[in-house]
């Protein structure tokens, strides 16, 4: 998916002097600083990457030696208002984060043009997206009813940031995903004709009940994690024989989801909170429920008692989940304006593609991507262990295990006497 046209501005004062005469005067007695980029006009230049050591690498490039005796470390320090290296770097976060805070955003509303209540209830598994069939007659036909979802990918999603629809109950409005990850997990095939799934023509006859294409097991369902938007007020739902040492009861299933970098951790990198994962999670959202499963695949409806899309911590307990992350090309410009004072940043353009995500021992999977976020400082430790309580693997055994020790949480243990 491509994304351009994205105008990011933020305006950061200078610290030399109160006013801007004042500045330019300062200036115009040191004959050093005036030759430096911005010590007598307007100067201007663009990086690919909206940080300070990206910055101070292009800014070099601009200073002449014979005419500015700053480094570029110093000139950029006095435009952001920075007073050690890590305030720099700290500054220049910020201001790119406000920059894509006031930058144009495309909600999920938006999108499907139908009302919150109407996002709530698809992202549960609900809503004629999710129950409807295609007849034989062309009634119910998927392109038709989603087409918004395919016209949002041609043209509104390409221009803007969408965000996480936090507001809506799968999405968790009082935790925010705490986790840093979602996922979703559809039971039935609905589209024909897709290279997807077990649906086909003609569909009177072939497409009821149909399944997608199966890439996890179900464990067992929570009914409590979901309870807001699943409906379902409490208890739990088994997917396994224990007594015959028996998972993959359920039948087919299909999970896929993403992740994204930790802000809310002091501990771990300051930059996730401008990392392409975190910006554009939302757009991940978007791309991976709607576009590429719902639109493309056909795929629909939820577990029963379990969200269809949720924050991970909602979802049923499954071995695993595809994941699809986000590879973003943008164009940073810093101007600076000698008449104000003032610098801004812009980001001129966005190309946005999915792909399977690559991740720390596996492609293609949430848990081993969610790991690798581990490994680059973009995620906890202790988050990605109450993640594999939710992903459980797939090696043998480990659904059994996963229930196993569910019920023996709620008091519930196999009788060993005879």
């Amino acid at each position: 998916m491509k994304f351009s046209n994205i105008s990011i501005i933020v305006a950061c004062s200078l610290p030399f002097s109160s006013s801007a005469s004042s500045l330019r005067q300062q200036r115009s007695l040191d004959v050093s600083e005036a030759g430096c980029p911005g010590g007598s006009e307007d100067f201007t230049f663009t990086t690919n990457e909206c940080s300070a050591p990206a910055f101070e690498t292009e800014l070099a490039g601009k200073i002449d030696a014979s005419t500015c005796s700053l480094a570029a470390s110093t000139i950029l320090s006095q435009m952001f208002g920075a007073t050690s290296a890590a305030d720099l770097t700290t500054k220049v976060i910020a201001a790119c984060k406000a920059g894509y805070d006031n930058a144009p955003h495309f909600t999920f509303q938006n999108i499907t043009q139908k009302g919150e209540q109407f996002n709530n209830e698809y992202f549960a598994g609900g809503t004629y997206w999710n129950y409807e069939v295609q007849t034989n007659d062309g009634d119910n036909v998927l392109k038709y009813d989603a087409q918004r979802v395919n016209l949002v990918r041609k043209h509104e999603a390409e221009e803007t940031i969408i965000p996480l629809p936090t507001e809506l109950q799968s999405f968790d409005p009082d935790g925010n995903c705490e986790l840093n990850a979602a996922f979703c997990c559809w039971v039935k095939d609905r589209q024909a004709g897709d290279n997807n799934g077990n649906c086909a023509t003609p569909y009177d006859s072939n497409c009821i009940n149909k399944d997608p294409a199966d890439n996890a097991n179900l464990c067992y369902v929570d009914h409590t994690k979901g309870a807001v938007s699943s409906h379902v007020a409490g208890g739990f739902t088994i997917f396994a024989d224990l007594q015959n040492n028996k998972a993959n009861i359920e039948g087919s299933i299909h999970c896929h989801g993403f992740a994204w970098a930790d802000e809310s951790d002091a501990t771990l990198n300051e930059n996730n909170i401008i990392d392409e994962s975190n910006i554009y999670k939302g757009n991940n959202l978007y791309f991976v429920s709607m576009f590429d499963h719902l639109y493309t695949r056909g795929y629909v409806k939820n577990v029963p008692g379990s969200p269809m899309c949720s924050c991970a911590e909602n979802m049923a307990v499954v071995t695993r989940a595809d994941c699809t992350e986000i590879d973003s090309t943008e164009k940073f410009t810093v101007n600076y304006d000698f008449a104000s004072s003032e610098a801004s940043i812009s980001v001129e353009t966005v190309d946005l593609d999915f792909n399977a995500c690559t991740g720390a021992n596996t492609n293609n999977d949430l848990e081993s991507y969610y790991e690798r976020l581990v490994n680059e400082g973009k995620a906890s430790s202790a988050k990605f262990e109450e993640l594999k309580k939710i992903l459980v693997g797939d090696e043998a055994g480990r659904c059994l295990e996963a229930v196993e020790g569910f019920l023996s949480e709620k008091g519930i243990v196999e009788n060993t006497t005879s």
